[in-house]
Protein backbone atom coordinates (compact mmCIF):
# COMPACT_ATOMS: atom_id res chain seq x y z
CA UNK A 1 0.00 0.00 0.00
CA UNK A 2 2.44 2.38 1.07
CA UNK A 3 4.54 1.75 -1.65
CA UNK A 4 2.50 2.88 -3.74
CA UNK A 5 2.38 6.31 -2.69
CA UNK A 6 6.02 7.50 -2.82
CA UNK A 7 5.15 10.44 -4.81
CA UNK A 8 2.20 11.48 -2.19
CA UNK A 9 4.27 11.35 0.55
CA UNK A 10 6.94 13.53 -1.86
CA UNK A 11 4.17 16.18 -1.82
CA UNK A 12 4.19 16.45 1.94
CA UNK A 13 8.12 16.18 2.28
CA UNK A 14 7.79 19.20 -0.18
CA UNK A 15 5.51 21.35 1.65
CA UNK A 16 7.37 20.98 4.52
CA UNK A 17 10.60 22.43 3.10
CA UNK A 18 8.99 25.18 1.71
CA UNK A 19 8.18 26.08 5.61
CA UNK A 20 12.26 25.27 6.27
CA UNK A 21 11.42 22.83 8.18
CA UNK A 22 13.60 19.61 6.83
CA UNK A 23 17.55 19.31 6.44
CA UNK A 24 19.95 17.03 5.05
CA UNK A 25 21.51 14.06 7.40
CA UNK A 26 24.17 11.83 6.98
CA UNK A 27 24.94 10.19 9.87
CA UNK A 28 24.88 6.90 10.28
CA UNK A 29 22.96 4.50 12.61
CA UNK A 30 25.77 3.67 14.44
CA UNK A 31 26.63 7.23 14.78
CA UNK A 32 23.77 8.47 16.04
CA UNK A 33 23.89 5.28 18.32
CA UNK A 34 27.04 6.62 19.79
CA UNK A 35 26.25 9.95 20.08
CA UNK A 36 22.32 10.19 21.31
CA UNK A 37 21.78 10.81 24.50
CA UNK A 38 18.10 10.34 26.28
CA UNK A 39 17.42 12.70 28.72
CA UNK A 40 13.71 11.45 29.39
CA UNK A 41 13.71 8.34 30.66
CA UNK A 42 14.53 5.70 27.90
CA UNK A 43 13.67 8.09 24.73
CA UNK A 44 16.70 8.39 22.51
CA UNK A 45 17.10 11.47 20.75
CA UNK A 46 19.08 12.37 17.53
CA UNK A 47 21.56 14.46 18.59
CA UNK A 48 21.53 17.25 15.83
CA UNK A 49 24.66 16.22 14.14
CA UNK A 50 23.49 17.72 11.15
CA UNK A 51 21.16 19.97 12.25
CA UNK A 52 22.95 22.87 11.46
CA UNK A 53 25.84 22.36 9.01
CA UNK A 54 27.03 24.84 6.36
CA UNK A 55 26.22 24.33 2.43
CA UNK A 56 29.98 23.55 2.01
CA UNK A 57 30.10 20.51 4.67
CA UNK A 58 26.81 19.52 2.86
CA UNK A 59 27.86 19.16 -0.17
CA UNK A 60 31.73 17.19 1.23
CA UNK A 61 29.16 15.01 2.81
CA UNK A 62 26.59 14.39 0.02
CA UNK A 63 30.33 13.47 -2.23
CA UNK A 64 30.54 10.36 0.76
CA UNK A 65 27.07 8.87 1.26
CA UNK A 66 23.52 9.62 0.62
CA UNK A 67 21.66 12.02 2.67
CA UNK A 68 17.95 11.09 4.46
CA UNK A 69 16.02 13.86 5.22
CA UNK A 70 15.39 14.99 8.45
CA UNK A 71 12.38 17.25 9.98
CA UNK A 72 13.85 20.44 12.03
CA UNK A 73 10.99 19.73 15.16
CA UNK A 74 10.78 22.70 17.65
CA UNK A 75 12.06 20.55 19.77
CA UNK A 76 9.45 21.29 22.68
CA UNK A 77 7.33 18.60 24.77
CA UNK A 78 3.81 17.77 23.17
CA UNK A 79 1.26 16.06 25.52
CA UNK A 80 -1.94 13.65 24.66
CA UNK A 81 -4.38 11.59 26.59
CA UNK A 82 -3.75 7.64 26.18
CA UNK A 83 -6.74 5.55 26.25
CA UNK A 84 -4.92 3.02 27.93
CA UNK A 85 -2.13 5.26 29.89
CA UNK A 86 -3.50 8.70 30.75
CA UNK A 87 -1.57 11.63 30.34
CA UNK A 88 1.74 11.02 28.02
CA UNK A 89 4.29 13.38 26.82
CA UNK A 90 7.83 13.36 25.53
CA UNK A 91 10.27 16.12 23.60
CA UNK A 92 9.70 16.02 20.00
CA UNK A 93 12.51 14.48 17.85
CA UNK A 94 13.85 15.56 14.36
CA UNK A 95 12.47 12.63 13.25
CA UNK A 96 13.23 10.87 9.47
CA UNK A 97 11.20 12.09 6.55
CA UNK A 98 13.06 9.89 4.31
CA UNK A 99 15.81 7.60 4.34
CA UNK A 100 19.01 7.40 2.33
CA UNK A 101 17.64 4.46 -0.18
CA UNK A 102 14.92 7.36 -0.91
CA UNK A 103 12.26 5.76 0.61
CA UNK A 104 9.59 7.92 2.66
CA UNK A 105 10.10 6.80 6.47
CA UNK A 106 7.30 5.25 8.49
CA UNK A 107 6.70 8.35 11.17
CA UNK A 108 5.64 10.35 8.15
CA UNK A 109 4.13 7.74 6.06
CA UNK A 110 1.64 6.91 8.78
CA UNK A 111 0.57 10.68 9.38
CA UNK A 112 0.22 11.33 5.78
CA UNK A 113 -1.97 7.73 6.33
CA UNK A 114 -3.95 8.11 8.62
CA UNK A 115 -5.04 11.95 7.70
CA UNK A 116 -6.84 11.26 4.22
CA UNK A 117 -8.21 7.53 5.11
CA UNK A 118 -10.02 9.61 7.77
CA UNK A 119 -8.26 8.01 10.58
CA UNK A 120 -9.95 8.98 14.04
CA UNK A 121 -8.43 6.24 16.82
CA UNK A 122 -5.17 4.33 16.62
CA UNK A 123 -4.58 1.14 18.68
CA UNK A 124 -1.21 -0.14 18.64
CA UNK A 125 1.76 -1.48 20.58
CA UNK A 126 2.99 0.20 23.67
CA UNK A 127 6.26 0.30 21.87
CA UNK A 128 5.26 3.26 20.30
CA UNK A 129 4.53 5.67 23.07
CA UNK A 130 7.52 7.53 22.88
CA UNK A 131 7.54 8.29 19.05
CA UNK A 132 3.24 9.72 19.24
CA UNK A 133 4.47 13.10 20.51
CA UNK A 134 6.77 13.86 17.18
CA UNK A 135 3.54 11.95 14.80
CA UNK A 136 1.64 14.59 16.59
CA UNK A 137 4.37 17.74 16.19
CA UNK A 138 4.15 16.58 12.18
CA UNK A 139 -0.02 16.22 12.42
CA UNK A 140 0.11 20.10 13.47
CA UNK A 141 2.69 21.05 11.21
CA UNK A 142 0.77 19.53 8.51
CA UNK A 143 -2.39 21.09 9.54
CA UNK A 144 -3.92 17.38 10.26
CA UNK A 145 -6.25 16.64 13.07
CA UNK A 146 -5.07 13.84 15.52
CA UNK A 147 -6.75 10.70 16.47
CA UNK A 148 -7.03 9.47 19.94
CA UNK A 149 -4.39 7.05 21.19
CA UNK A 150 -4.51 3.74 22.79
CA UNK A 151 -1.11 2.05 23.26
CA UNK A 152 -1.26 -1.31 24.67
CA UNK A 153 1.25 -3.71 26.24
CA UNK A 154 2.61 -6.01 23.82
CA UNK A 155 2.38 -10.06 23.61
CA UNK A 156 5.12 -11.03 24.69
CA UNK A 157 6.65 -15.02 24.65
CA UNK A 158 7.67 -16.80 27.87
CA UNK A 159 11.09 -15.25 27.35
CA UNK A 160 9.86 -12.12 28.44
CA UNK A 161 10.53 -11.12 24.27
CA UNK A 162 8.12 -9.38 22.16
CA UNK A 163 5.95 -12.45 20.64
CA UNK A 164 6.61 -13.90 17.06
CA UNK A 165 7.19 -16.86 14.95
CA UNK A 166 9.70 -18.60 16.67
CA UNK A 167 7.70 -18.77 19.84
CA UNK A 168 5.09 -21.13 18.27
CA UNK A 169 1.17 -19.64 17.61
CA UNK A 170 0.85 -16.60 17.11
CA UNK A 171 -1.80 -15.65 14.82
CA UNK A 172 -5.72 -14.79 15.99
CA UNK A 173 -6.59 -18.22 14.08
CA UNK A 174 -4.45 -19.96 16.22
CA UNK A 175 -5.27 -18.08 19.40
CA UNK A 176 -9.15 -18.81 18.79
CA UNK A 177 -8.24 -22.54 18.17
CA UNK A 178 -7.04 -22.71 21.64
CA UNK A 179 -9.83 -20.86 23.48
CA UNK A 180 -8.70 -17.39 23.39
CA UNK A 181 -10.25 -14.45 21.28
CA UNK A 182 -8.04 -11.11 20.56
CA UNK A 183 -9.45 -9.31 23.59
CA UNK A 184 -9.41 -12.11 25.95
CA UNK A 185 -5.80 -11.66 25.03
CA UNK A 186 -4.83 -8.12 25.34
CA UNK A 187 -6.48 -8.45 28.96
CA UNK A 188 -4.56 -11.34 30.17
CA UNK A 189 -0.98 -9.13 28.64
CA UNK A 190 -2.06 -6.38 30.21
CA UNK A 191 -1.99 -8.16 33.63
CA UNK A 192 1.35 -9.96 33.29
CA UNK A 193 2.98 -6.55 31.54
CA UNK A 194 1.64 -4.56 34.86
CA UNK A 195 3.16 -6.90 37.44
CA UNK A 196 0.42 -8.88 38.08
CA UNK A 197 0.62 -13.11 38.82
CA UNK A 198 3.57 -12.22 41.15
CA UNK A 199 3.95 -13.22 44.87
CA UNK A 200 3.17 -10.79 47.35
CA UNK A 201 3.34 -11.88 50.75
CA UNK A 202 0.86 -9.66 52.34
CA UNK A 203 -1.74 -10.62 49.67
CA UNK A 204 -4.23 -13.42 51.23
CA UNK A 205 -4.51 -15.34 47.85
CA UNK A 206 -0.62 -14.31 47.15
CA UNK A 207 0.13 -13.48 43.69
CA UNK A 208 -2.67 -14.33 41.67
CA UNK A 209 -4.76 -11.76 40.84
CA UNK A 210 -4.44 -8.56 39.73
CA UNK A 211 -6.94 -5.13 40.09
CA UNK A 212 -7.53 -3.39 36.87
CA UNK A 213 -7.09 -0.33 38.82
CA UNK A 214 -3.63 -1.57 38.97
CA UNK A 215 -3.15 -2.27 35.05
CA UNK A 216 -5.03 1.66 33.76
CA UNK A 217 -7.63 3.28 36.31
CA UNK A 218 -9.12 4.31 33.16
CA UNK A 219 -9.47 1.13 32.32
CA UNK A 220 -11.08 0.02 35.32
CA UNK A 221 -13.19 3.17 34.86
CA UNK A 222 -14.74 2.49 31.64
CA UNK A 223 -15.62 -0.94 32.85
CA UNK A 224 -17.49 0.89 35.40
CA UNK A 225 -19.55 2.78 33.10
CA UNK A 226 -20.05 0.29 31.20
CA UNK A 227 -21.69 -1.91 33.98
CA UNK A 228 -24.03 0.87 34.86
CA UNK A 229 -25.14 1.94 31.48
CA UNK A 230 -25.43 -1.69 30.16
CA UNK A 231 -25.31 -4.20 32.53
CA UNK A 232 -27.51 -2.93 35.55
CA UNK A 233 -30.36 -2.80 33.49
CA UNK A 234 -30.95 -6.22 33.04
CA UNK A 235 -29.56 -7.07 36.26
CA UNK A 236 -32.80 -5.20 37.55
CA UNK A 237 -35.01 -7.17 35.52
CA UNK A 238 -34.03 -10.02 38.00
CA UNK A 239 -33.23 -8.18 41.35
CA UNK A 240 -35.55 -4.80 40.82
CA UNK A 241 -34.75 -3.51 44.10
CA UNK A 242 -30.69 -3.33 43.69
CA UNK A 243 -29.15 -0.28 42.90
CA UNK A 244 -25.64 0.17 41.40
CA UNK A 245 -23.37 1.93 43.16
CA UNK A 246 -20.25 1.78 40.78
CA UNK A 247 -17.36 -0.82 41.95
CA UNK A 248 -15.54 -2.34 45.15
CA UNK A 249 -12.97 -3.93 42.28
CA UNK A 250 -12.34 -6.19 39.60
CA UNK A 251 -9.24 -8.19 39.42
CA UNK A 252 -8.06 -10.93 37.10
CA UNK A 253 -7.49 -14.13 38.73
CA UNK A 254 -4.69 -16.96 37.46
CA UNK A 255 -4.88 -20.74 38.36
CA UNK A 256 -2.02 -22.83 37.58
CA UNK A 257 -0.25 -26.12 38.66
CA UNK A 258 2.32 -25.80 41.45
CA UNK A 259 0.27 -22.20 42.28
CA UNK A 260 -3.80 -21.53 43.42
CA UNK A 261 -5.89 -24.12 41.76
CA UNK A 262 -8.82 -23.70 43.52
CA UNK A 263 -10.84 -21.54 45.93
CA UNK A 264 -12.96 -22.71 48.46
CA UNK A 265 -16.67 -22.11 49.00
CA UNK A 266 -16.93 -18.63 49.81
CA UNK A 267 -19.47 -15.49 49.82
CA UNK A 268 -18.41 -12.01 48.11
CA UNK A 269 -18.24 -8.84 49.91
CA UNK A 270 -19.77 -7.51 47.21
CA UNK A 271 -23.87 -6.36 46.33
CA UNK A 272 -23.37 -7.99 42.94
CA UNK A 273 -20.61 -10.20 41.27
CA UNK A 274 -19.97 -11.25 37.97
CA UNK A 275 -17.74 -12.92 36.29
CA UNK A 276 -15.99 -13.66 32.87
CA UNK A 277 -14.14 -16.54 31.58
CA UNK A 278 -11.18 -15.21 29.64
CA UNK A 279 -9.70 -18.35 27.95
CA UNK A 280 -10.90 -22.38 28.17
CA UNK A 281 -7.49 -23.95 27.08
CA UNK A 282 -7.55 -25.95 30.61
CA UNK A 283 -9.38 -28.39 32.60
CA UNK A 284 -11.04 -28.23 36.12
CA UNK A 285 -11.36 -25.13 37.75
CA UNK A 286 -15.54 -24.66 37.15
CA UNK A 287 -16.97 -22.08 39.27
CA UNK A 288 -19.46 -24.06 41.32
CA UNK A 289 -22.76 -22.59 42.43
CA UNK A 290 -24.12 -25.87 44.91
CA UNK A 291 -27.22 -24.13 45.98
CA UNK A 292 -28.45 -23.43 42.71
CA UNK A 293 -26.96 -26.75 40.79
CA UNK A 294 -25.03 -24.78 38.63
CA UNK A 295 -20.98 -24.70 37.25
CA UNK A 296 -19.84 -22.19 34.27
CA UNK A 297 -18.28 -25.20 32.54
CA UNK A 298 -20.69 -24.25 29.76
CA UNK A 299 -20.38 -21.15 29.28
CA UNK A 300 -18.61 -19.94 26.59
CA UNK A 301 -15.39 -17.24 26.55
CA UNK A 302 -15.79 -13.73 27.46
CA UNK A 303 -19.91 -14.68 28.62
CA UNK A 304 -20.51 -12.98 32.01
CA UNK A 305 -22.66 -14.25 34.51
CA UNK A 306 -23.75 -12.40 37.71
CA UNK A 307 -25.00 -13.03 41.14
CA UNK A 308 -26.17 -11.73 44.39
CA UNK A 309 -23.18 -11.96 46.44
CA UNK A 310 -24.06 -11.94 50.21
CA UNK A 311 -26.32 -14.55 50.90
CA UNK A 312 -27.69 -16.54 48.91
CA UNK A 313 -25.07 -17.78 46.14
CA UNK A 314 -21.67 -19.26 47.84
CA UNK A 315 -19.39 -20.92 45.42
CA UNK A 316 -16.19 -22.07 45.11
CA UNK A 317 -14.13 -22.58 42.19
CA UNK A 318 -13.02 -26.44 41.74
CA UNK A 319 -9.35 -27.87 41.45
CA UNK A 320 -7.99 -26.88 38.33
CA UNK A 321 -6.27 -30.26 36.37
CA UNK A 322 -3.96 -29.13 33.74
CA UNK A 323 -3.48 -25.80 31.60
CA UNK A 324 -3.95 -22.48 33.25
CA UNK A 325 -6.93 -20.51 33.72
CA UNK A 326 -7.71 -16.96 33.83
CA UNK A 327 -10.72 -15.12 34.60
CA UNK A 328 -11.96 -11.91 35.55
CA UNK A 329 -13.76 -11.36 38.28
CA UNK A 330 -16.29 -8.27 38.60
CA UNK A 331 -17.86 -7.06 42.41
CA UNK A 332 -20.32 -4.16 42.63
CA UNK A 333 -20.04 -1.67 45.60
CA UNK A 334 -22.11 -2.45 48.45
CA UNK A 335 -24.40 0.27 49.33
CA UNK A 336 -23.86 3.24 50.75
CA UNK A 337 -24.14 4.07 54.52
CA UNK A 338 -27.55 5.71 55.54
CA UNK A 339 -27.93 8.30 58.41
Amino acid sequence: FQSERFSLYEEYIARLADLGLVYECFCSRREIRDAAQAPHGTQMLYPGTCRNLSESEREKRRAERSPALRLRSSREVVRFSDLLLGDCGAEVDDVVLRRTDGVPAYNLAVVVDDELQGITEVVRGDDLVGVTPSQIHLQQLLGFSTPTYCHIPLVVGTDGERLAKRHGAVSLADLAASGHSADDVAVIRAGQAAGGFVHQPDDPVPGHEISLAAISPRLFEALENDIGARMWPAIRQWWPYVDYHGLRDAFIIKYSPGEQQELRMHHDVAQVSASIKLNSDYEGAELEFPRQNFTNADVPVGSLIAWPSLVTHPHASQPLISGTKYSLTIWCELPLAVD
